[in-house]
């Protein structure tokens, strides 16, 4: 994989986690299951985002070399 296909991978990995957390903190908002603001709903779209970052960034140090997962994932071998 190359360094740009690793970079692509982490964006949208995060990209994905902002979109999970703002839709989280949407419905939380909406429902007034919690007082929150808009302000506080972004910063916990982007404190998510942010976490999901630096977890990708580590996976490229200790985890799958290949990929922003921090677990290998290739499939196991069926002969062995």
């Amino acid at each position: 994989m190359t360094k740009k296909e690793k970079y692509l991978d982490l964006l949208e990995r995060v990209g994905w986690t902002f979109v999970q957390a703002f839709g989280a903190f949407f419905l939380l908002k909406v429902t007034d299951a919690v007082v929150l603001d808009w302000l506080a709903v972004l910063y916990g779209a982007l404190l998510a985002g942010g976490i999901a970052t630096v977890k990708c960034l580590v996976a490229f140090r200790i985890g799958n070399t290949d990929s922003a997962a921090m677990p290998e994932t290739q499939p196991p071998n069926p002969e062995v």
